[in-house]
């Protein structure tokens, strides 16, 4: 037997006692003493597994030895625990109580006072060679015998525990399933000695590439399941892909190369169980060893909640619009940019959007923080209608706001909705800030607070320590691309200063770089953040869901300007975007990734001479286009009039300015003339004083916002 000290617990209210026993016994155990039976039960429920063995007198003040043991013994946290009594002279103990403990197997032995030391010894040996039987059958029983690792019975109880943990958690679990290649050939050949040494072998490969949080087990056979906790699919696949190799590379006695073929996948819901799991892993095992063997097969998770993307939104008497209809075509537009000034309702729409998309509780709490009325000025109600498509099915929710008696509330039709299968993140001016808060599951009205002016969102350092190895690191690379950093060159880590971007300005905390990486950064943590606890994130770590984002160009670098669209729909192919933007520069940027394939619409907004705004569909190509041509074409109009004598001119103007420098003298000449000419025209248009002075302060302002972007993209 094992030659280690075993623990003992003495009990006994009398200090000569404990002397005594603790000096005779101290060379064959390891010796905690206690003066009570309610002291020896505190010092047992701190460490449950600890002690095995017990030595308690039956008389002592509070609770008698025989009850300590019923106690111990009816607790299920404790595991064969052997209590020997130590009684005195009959006539003061609860003879019958020890009978009933001894008849119930709760007493393993009794020692009369004053004991026999030969009879003690011999009591407690027995006592201990019998529970290290029993837990060796039991260790035979979670181990398999060649091996050494976990056998089936074993790997399906801790799979089973973790799925409940998951449940608790919310964090991922995947699992992997692996079989030797050909190995009937390896035991025809070689004899099945040389086959078991191959297992053996091939689990202590498994077992040195593994972490310490994965479990490795005997499946059955020629087969071994590893279990992942908290791993996504992509990180559980790369790990077997790690597996596979090892294995192909190690040299085995006699045999030489071995090859496993793998199979692999995650848990998808929380009606799922050990089973099931199994059942699609051994079918991703399938594919893989039906493709040719050698080679790891990921089985892609289904989605854990149909996503809803929008097909139509309609804002009726809310502010600035009348009746405002904006058709996102057939499945849903992915991306859908607002142009336009300011206080032409761009975050009007993104706000009635984000509203219509909550429940009435929550639609109410935000309606809240928006200041001023949003029922248009003469109405007493006001109505959102939003269409989305999911699967290829419709359905409505139609916002109903109402004043009464001066107060603003809403309705929501239909009033219950399948609310969880909504996922929305929003982000307004406000998304630079520092203000953080920690959660641990979505709330879809916190995912939209900064898109109605409080600053706060979650703490990027929190987010990305919950994340296992794995995925932080894919999640890296997606934040490195979409702040135009080569990850080859950069590094985007969690430093003991919080999180700190390394590049060729050396290793710097995020808070201390520009405007433009801090307030990316911190958006698009958070929108991962969230993705994760909704579960939105599929096996290709792709999101799906919809995003409102106001001004989109908040602190962005001219440059980063004209790729940001680009870079948003590469990492995110599955987002419904909704963004406004005053820039042109992001405006061309729309048109870069148009295809046959892609889904984008563009929307101008401008205001009517009665207040109102207009907002009508850019279907003219913008990419090709200057910063001066954007300004002065359909999409934003800052310079088109209703006269035709103007539209007249400046569709010679635009003809000449998209020629750019290629432009011969005549025709520069000519270009310069219409721009003196459109001055003149402009300038008689206004009747009044103070319509002249407000048009020549306009006109300033936007030829130095133009001057200054061509400065910056180097077009002058």
């Amino acid at each position: 037997m094992n030659d280690m000290k075993m623990e003992l617990l003495i009990i006994d209210d009398e200090p000569n006692i404990l002397v005594t026993l603790k000096a005779k016994l101290r060379k064959l155990y390891q010796i905690t003493t206690a003066e009570s039976g309610d002291v020896g039960l505190e010092i047992m429920r701190k460490e449950p597994e600890r002690f095995h063995l017990i030595l308690c007198d039956e008389k002592m003040p509070g609770m008698p030895g025989h009850e300590f043991a019923s106690t111990i013994q009816d607790s299920p946290e404790f595991k064969h625990v052997f209590i020997i009594i130590l009684s005195g002279v009959s006539g003061v103990i609860d003879v019958d109580g020890i009978q009933k403990a001894l008849n119930w197997g709760q007493i393993y032995g009794l020692l009369c006072k004053p004991w026999n030391d030969a009879e003690l010894y011999s009591l407690l040996n027995n006592a201990r060679n019998q529970y290290e039987t029993i837990a060796e059958l039991e260790r035979r029983a979670l181990y398999d015998g060649l091996t050494k690792v976990f056998n089936r019975v074993t790997i399906e109880e801790v799979l089973n525990r973790e799925i409940q943990r998951v449940e608790r958690n919310e964090q991922p679990l995947s699992m992997i399933l692996l079989d030797v290649d050909h190995f009937k050939k390896v035991n025809d050949q070689y004899g099945h000695d040389v086959g078991d040494d191959v297992l053996v072998t091939l689990a202590e490969v498994v077992g040195e590439t593994i972490r310490k949080v994965d479990v490795l087990g005997r499946w059955g056979g020629e087969e071994f399941a590893v279990i992942l906790p908290n791993t996504t699919s992509i990180g559980a696949w790369q790990m077997a892909e790690k597996i596979r190799k090892n294995i192909a590379d190690y040299k085995f006695p006699r045999v030489g190369k071995v090859t496993v073929s793998l199979g692999v996948t995650s848990l998808q819901s929380i009606e799922d169980t050990g089973a099931t799991l199994y059942k699609r892993t051994d079918e991703a095992l399938y594919k893989a060893k039906d493709g040719g063997r050698n080679r790891s097969e990921l089985l892609p998770v289904k989605k854990l909640l149909p996503t809803h993307l929008l097909n139509s939104v309609r804002i009726e008497n809310i502010r600035c619009f009348e009746d405002l209809f904006l058709d996102l075509s057939g499945e849903g537009s992915l991306w859908n940019l607002f142009l336009g000034d300011n206080a032409t309702g761009k975050t009007t729409i993104l706000r009635s959007i984000a509203m219509g998309l909550c429940d009435e509780t929550r639609a109410i709490s935000l309606m809240k923080k928006v200041p001023g009325p949003l029922i248009r000025d003469g109405q007493t109600s006001g109505k959102i209608t939003l269409k989305l498509v999911s699967d290829g099915k419709e359905k409505t929710i139609t916002t109903l706001i109402v004043k009464i008696d001066h107060r603003e509330t809403l309705a929501k039709v239909p009033k219950y909705f399948p609310w969880e299968n909504i996922f929305v993140c929003g982000y307004g001016i406000h998304r630079s800030t520092s203000h953080t808060i920690s959660t641990d599951r979505y709330e879809l009205d916190q995912a939209l607070k900064t898109l109605f002016g409080e600053d706060t969102m979650q703490n990027p350092e929190v987010v990305l320590l919950r994340q296992e190895g794995s995925f932080r690191i894919e999640l890296r690379e997606k934040l490195l691309h979409l702040l135009m950093l080569d990850p080859k060159n950069h590094e985007i880590e969690l430093g003991k200063n919080g999180i700190e971007v390394t590049g060729p300005w050396g290793k710097k905390n995020l808070e201390v770089l520009s405007d433009g990486y801090r307030s990316t950064f911190k958006w698009l943590v958070d929108l991962f953040g969230w993705a994760i606890h909704a579960k939105r994130i599929d096996d290709f770590g792709d999101i799906e869901g919809i995003v409102l984002i106001d001004e989109l160009e908040q602190h962005l670098h001219p440059h980063w300007q004209r790729q940001i669209v680009h870079l948003l729909k590469q990492q995110f192919p599955k987002i419904q975007f909704f963004a406004t933007t005053h820039s042109p520069i992001i405006a061309t940027s729309v048109g870069q990734i148009s295809d046959e394939s892609s889904k984008e619409s563009v929307f101008h907004l401008g205001m009517e001479e009665d207040g109102s705004v207009r907002v009508r569909k850019v279907e003219e190509s913008l990419k090709t286009l200057n910063v001066d041509q954007v300004l002065a074409s359909y999409a934003f109009d800052y310079m088109i009039d209703r006269d035709p004598e103007v539209e007249a001119i400046l569709k010679t103007a635009s003809e000449l300015a998209g020629k750019g420098e290629t432009r011969t003298q005549a025709e520069e000449k000519r270009y310069q003339a219409i721009k003196a000419e459109l001055k003149k025209i402009l300038y008689n248009m206004d009747t009044t004083l103070i319509e002249r002075d407000a048009r020549q302060e306009f006109r300033r302002e936007i030829k130095a916002q133009v001057k200054e972007l061509e400065k910056k993209l180097g077009l002058s």
